[in-house]
């Protein structure tokens, strides 16, 4: 009768193991999978990312392509306008500012006389 007892009670120990063995063997391979599909997932993240950031310089670029033609227009129109003055021109421009800045100098009669 003991030895019927002692050779079930191996035999549960022997499944006990086996059950063990292949539960570990499926944790084993669950952790595989999880880490192929976290490598899968930062792979497809990372050329996400790397579309994102390529979209945002390219934003970037136009952006300040524009700026700059913007600017160059204004000058372009700047310098016309610059170039279009006569020497007349300027006299008068430079006079007027003379007169902000130093509103005695608007009196053009000579000094000490009325």
């Amino acid at each position: 009768m003991e030895k019927q007892s002692f050779d079930k009670i191996l035999a549960i120990e022997r499944d006990i193991q086996e059950a063990l063995a292949e539960e570990q063997q499926q944790a084993k391979e669950w952790l595989e999978s999880v880490k192929q599909e976290i490598l899968v997932a930062e792979a497809e993240e990372k050329v996400r990312l790397e579309q994102v950031l390529q979209e945002a310089i390219d934003a970037a670029k136009a952006s300040a392509r524009k700026k700059m033609q913007c600017d160059l227009k204004e000058a372009e129109q700047r310098l016309k306008h610059a170039q279009s003055l006569t020497s007349g021109h300027l006299k008068d421009l430079v006079r007027q500012q003379i007169r902000a800045i130093l509103p005695e100098a608007a009196d053009d009669r000579p000094h000490g006389k009325n």
